[in-house]
């Protein structure tokens, strides 16, 4: 930070020179967020506070991004130098601002680390006061049992135990007037620590404890012992009261904003999953229609069309030696997506049936228009080319005969799912506009709370990119789920607003797991979210946790996206040992199902 506030690339007087002269110092820069990043691996390895590791990762990304903002526009400034351009040219007001930029990152992150630093000092100096407190309770009930019952072995052993524990306070009491150094003057006043000067005072004490043993005054030892007590409970009050003073100060009002963020994503979450729940019933009346014309079809229906496609899968099979790479690409492409759509029917997966018919045609007819081609060019040249003219001739004749059976299995299921327009009442085609609408209001919602956390994030580095992308994707699948629900498609709307539930939940375990982290204790100071995302490797150093609690979804709480089956279908293909054919077979179609 010292760097930058007196560069020369800020000084008056500088020249376009001094501006593009002071690279080392964005290459230090860029160090020096590597090794942050470095250091809140080693924190976390060494079980450190979860805050102070998450908040250096923050700071480690911030800086990252702000730097190398800079280092680009100084870079492009040195291009436009030799260009002849002017202190108050375009680039260099842009260097200006992306340096302002940095520092402003620099100075909130220094902010924001000195006081998360502060209050783990005070908690760490309360937990000493504690300990120091416990001992001076243990060495008051041996003074006690020493009163009960005077015996030369109790008082020796009394005598022995007092010089331990003096040893020991001293110690903590190093350790506390340390930790006292290194608090700022803005989070902890003199007047709140002054008893940690008194340390000479209390060590004395001590000694007179001894001295008092030894002349078998044991009721002035227990006067002693009392004004001990009594040090060490103003010691702890202090200590409290200087860790009250967090609740407030500058960042006591960020505090409340995180508050009331989460609130406003907690309310985010039960609206979405409302909308999800509205979009359910709609499909679910879809469903059942699309069910009775199932039933319709009679019981043979999925027979019929598997025998058309092996029929298909026939004719193709009869085509050889294809020598252009695109009609060995469609031949490829077509072969197996009639595979797909078999194994799609015989699970009764009729929107991946459709999906796969429509493929398969898109690769047969273009296959058939390939050899003809090839024959009609053939045709040319009679003698030399009689031999793949009648090639061409054949493979054109078996990829042809395969289109129609295609055919009439993709218009079959067509028949039997048409368009949802086609099916739903005017009150569901309503329903679906006024979901539209709700999911667009949605989505307009997430915007401003991503805003939000932008605005938060200039005051300290609260969130990680990852928990700002979780917020986008958040805000894409509502808009792509509000398209959907405009196309009157349930099934897709469903689709993308269970994945933006996802995001959204995993925002809120963040805020929820800071909250508990920090006690949950009034605004104070806002804790770093502390989401399961934090510490992924995207460039700052840091890797992924593999000790963090992942909570396993129960069988009525996931279903499985469309994509998925689309890979299970592609693991089917692969043959299976003839002893295992039919376990694997059923196997595969009932996790389809």
């Amino acid at each position: 930070l010292a760097d930058r506030l007196e560069g020369r690339d800020r000084a008056e007087g500088r020249s376009l020179e001094d501006i593009a002269g002071l690279e080392a110092v964005d290459t230090r820069a860029l160090a020096l967020a590597a090794t942050l990043a470095e250091r809140a691996t080693s924190l976390r390895k060494a079980k450190a506070p979860d805050q102070l590791w998450r908040a250096l990762v923050n700071v480690s990304q911030g800086l990252r991004a702000k730097t190398s903002a800079t280092s680009d526009a100084r870079s492009a400034l040195g291009i436009w130098l030799r260009r002849g351009i002017g202190l108050d040219s375009s680039p260099v007001r842009r260097f200006d601002a992306a340096l302002a930029a940095e520092i402003a990152e620099e100075e909130r992150s220094i902010l924001y680390l000195e006081t998360l630093l502060d209050q783990q000092r005070i908690e760490d100096l309360l937990a000493l006061s504690k300990e120091l407190a416990a001992k001076r309770r243990d060495l008051a009930n041996l003074l006690e049992e020493y009163r009960t019952a005077p015996n030369d072995e109790t008082r020796d052993r009394l005598i022995s135990e007092i010089a331990r524990l003096k040893e020991r306070m001293a110690e903590l009491m190093q350790r506390m007037a340390e930790l006292t150094k290194n608090i700022s003057d803005d989070h902890v006043n003199a007047e709140a620590l002054k008893e940690l000067s008194e340390t000479g005072q209390m060590m004395d004490l001590f000694d007179k404890l001894q001295e008092l043993l030894h002349q078998g005054e044991v009721e002035e030892a227990m006067k002693e012992m009392e004004k001990l007590g009594q040090m060490l409970d103003e010691l702890e009050k202090g200590l409290k009261e200087a860790s009250g003073k967090f609740e407030g100060g500058e960042m006591a009002e960020l505090g409340r904003d995180l508050q009331q963020f989460a609130r406003e994503l907690d309310r985010l979450q039960q609206d979405q999953q409302s909308l999800l729940e509205d979009t359910q019933q709609v499909r679910n009346s879809y469903k059942q229609a699309m069910e009775e014309r199932l039933k319709q079809r009679g019981a043979d229906f999925v027979k019929r069309l598997r025998e058309k496609v092996a029929e298909a899968e026939k004719k193709l099979g009869e085509v050889s030696e294809v020598q252009s790479f695109f009609g060995f690409n469609d031949l490829r492409g077509a072969q197996e997506a009639i595979s797909d759509l078999d194994k799609a029917l015989a699970v009764e997966d009729f929107d991946q049936a459709a999906q796969a018919a429509a493929k398969a045609l898109a690769h047969a007819k273009p296959l058939a228009e390939d050899f003809e081609r090839q024959a009609r060019e053939s045709r040319h040249f009679p003698q030399a080319w009689k031999k793949e003219a009648e090639k061409a001739q054949r493979n054109a004749k078996h990829a042809r005969e395969a289109i129609p059976p295609l055919e009439e299995v993709r218009k079959e299921l067509a028949e039997l799912f048409p368009p949802p327009t086609q099916m739903m009442s005017e009150s569901d085609i309503q329903k679906m506009k006024d979901l539209g609408e709700r999911e667009g209001a949605l989505q307009q919602k997430t915007g401003q709370m991503m805003e939000k956390m932008g605005r938060m994030n200039q005051q300290a580095p609260l969130f990680s990119p990852d928990a700002q992308q979780m917020m986008k994707q958040a805000g894409d699948r509502m808009g792509q789920a509000q398209r959907e629900l405009r196309g009157r498609n349930p099934t897709g709307a469903i689709a993308e607003q269970r994945a933006a539930l996802d995001q959204i939940s995993q925002l809120q375990k963040g805020l929820e797991q800071g909250q508990k982290q920090g006690g949950g204790q009034g605004p104070g100071i806002p804790w770093p979210w502390m989401g399961p995302g934090m510490g992924r490797d995207n460039g700052g150093g840091m890797s992924s946790s593999n000790d963090e609690k992942v909570q396993i979804p129960g069988a009525d709480q996931y279903q499985v996206p469309e994509e998925y089956r689309k890979d299970i279908l592609d693991a089917m293909k692969q043959r299976a040992p003839e002893k295992y054919e039919d376990q694997v077979k059923r196997y595969y179609e009932e996790i389809v199902k």
